[in-house]
């Protein structure tokens, strides 16, 4: 099972199994990237 862990100082930033990843919201993600998931609301890029 993956872990997920929070960061209250900056809401959108995760880290997933020691991977630091940056929340977006839909209208805000880059465009070349192909590999996102969406939780509690923001798309993270898992590139």
């Amino acid at each position: 099972m993956k872990t997920i862990k929070f960061y209250p100082s900056d809401r959108s930033l995760i880290r997933l199994d020691g991977k630091l990843l940056k929340g977006y919201t839909i209208d805000s993600i880059p465009d070349e990237m192909n590999s996102w998931f969406n939780y509690k609301g923001l798309t993270y890029v898992t590139s």
